[in-house]
């Protein structure tokens, strides 16, 4: 008969369920684990009462080691298990009561204007505008607009609608009616002859919540509706403030290139026309005649004078050019 102590090797004994040798199911685990103690198959049940759970190692132990070693996936695997899913009947429900709550109508009115007055109630009437919501639907011949304060944004005015629809025809003795619970105090919903209306009850009242009434749809929360004139007004300043830093490193860093001089041109009295007539006179009782003056560089060029030939066909400086007394007149 085998000793079961010299199979099992390493394994702390006294950490083991003792084993029957005449067991041939026992004997048979014992086999199979010297085998391969990496894949070891299920250890055989025991009927003794005292003794402790086999812990059953994933790896060959080393001589005089107690602990059983742990798979370290085991926890990595937890982190990305399917987490089990709860029913959601099970899930805890909380009725969050908004502090205030105003319903009104507006008749012969668009969508848009409900809503912008809708959120103009809200900043008159509520001490946190953050905490406000609000939301416009169509009824009638205009728009309901509900306004909370609080809450879990969820507006009343669907169903108080389909209730009052329900209804029939506004009854003047018998108006339907519907109460809202609020964190302050209650609110009563009342169908007019033409539209709706919520009045706020005393502290006393008996009045409780309509037991149909549910918040249903979502409502649009007031803060976002205030903010994007502020965000386009952020992007523009933000825009003309980088605009303005370019501009001044382009012009920091931009070489300077001065001006060119400026060079004025200075003339004398002398070097005028006018002042050329009493040399043409000199001239011209010479030399006959002069065909050009022409002043460059500053400076009056020597007078082009005709030529003989056009003297000696009778042409005369006096036909081409004033009389003399004429230019002194002329000055």
């Amino acid at each position: 008969m085998t000793d079961t102590s010299q199979l099992m090797g390493p394994l702390e004994l006294s950490k083991q369920p003792p084993l029957d040798n005449d067991n041939d199911e026992d004997m048979a685990w014992v086999a199979e684990f010297q085998k391969n103690p990496l894949h070891y198959p299920e250890a055989p049940a025991t009927s003794t009462e005292d003794c402790t759970p086999a812990l059953m190692p994933t790896a060959p132990l080393t001589q005089g080691e107690s602990v059983a070693r742990k798979n370290p996936w085991t926890k990595f695997r937890q982190l990305f298990a399917k987490k089990s899913q709860t029913d959601p009947a099970d899930k805890p429900t909380y009725n969050v009561a908004p502090i205030r709550v105003i319903i009104g109508f507006l008749p012969e009115v668009v969508e848009r204007d409900a809503l912008e007055y809708a959120v103009g109630v809200a900043e008159k009437y509520f001490d946190q505008i953050g905490l406000a919501y609000f939301d416009a639907v169509p009824y009638a011949n205009g728009f309901a607009f509900e306004v909370h304060e609080g809450g879990a944004g969820r507006a009343f005015l669907p169903e108080i609608i389909k209730y009052f629809a329900a209804q029939g025809a506004y009854r003047s003795d018998n108006p339907a009616t519907a109460i809202i619970k609020t964190a302050t105090r209650m609110v009563e919903v009342q169908h007019l002859r033409e539209g709706l209306t919520s009045i706020i009850l005393s502290e006393n009242t008996t009045k409780t919540q309509s037991e149909w009434l549910h918040a249903t749809e979502r409502m649009q929360p007031a803060i976002h509706k205030r903010t994007g004139f502020f965000v386009a007004s952020a992007a523009i300043f933000v825009t003309g403030f980088m605009a303005m830093i370019v501009s001044s490193l382009l012009t920091r860093y931009t070489p300077y290139m001065p001006l060119p001089d400026q060079k004025i041109e200075r003339i004398s009295t002398t070097q005028l026309p006018k002042a050329q007539w009493q040399k043409l006179e000199h001239i011209m009782e010479k030399e006959g005649g002069v065909k050009a003056l022409r002043f460059r560089n500053n400076k009056w060029e020597s007078p082009e004078l005709w030529p003989t030939s056009d003297i000696d066909n009778g042409t005369t400086a006096g036909s081409m050019l004033p009389n003399s007394n004429a230019m002194k007149d002329a000055r």
